[in-house]
């Protein structure tokens, strides 16, 4: 059994103008039987060997360096391989030349040149 919620609050300014965005992901692909993402206590770099993440192949597209670094970190944490990618045109061509088929795309979408909507466009063409 696998299921997806997605929580989503746009928080806006003054003007009423989107100002910024919180997503949350709760994934749980198989019944959680005495196993957690993150052990009591687990303050350690390495992916947590239950983690229901660990070898799920990402790859995350955010122009902004320290969004990239950290998300990055946070995904390696829980088990994850990740290629990162600072823009949407190099997101395509990750996706185009890719050797190993991503299964998740994490994305910016306020990057400059291309964004996020104009990539996902792109890509249900593939």
């Amino acid at each position: 059994m696998s299921s997806l919620m997605v929580l989503v609050w746009i928080s806006s300014n003054p003007q009423g103008l989107a100002q910024g965005m919180t997503l949350v992901l709760k994934f749980q692909i198989q019944p959680s039987f005495g196993r957690s993402v993150y052990g009591i206590g687990n303050s350690s770099e390495q992916p947590n060997s239950n983690s229901i993440f660990k070898g799920l192949r990402v790859l995350l597209a955010d122009d902004d360096n320290v969004n990239r670094t950290v998300t990055k970190k946070l995904l390696e944490r829980l088990g994850c391989q990740v290629s990162a990618v600072s823009s949407g045109f190099e997101c395509l061509t990750a996706l185009t030349h890719s050797e190993a088929a991503c299964q998740i795309i994490l994305m910016d979408l306020q990057m400059p040149e291309m964004d996020g909507f104009e990539v996902a466009k792109r890509i249900r063409k593939f």
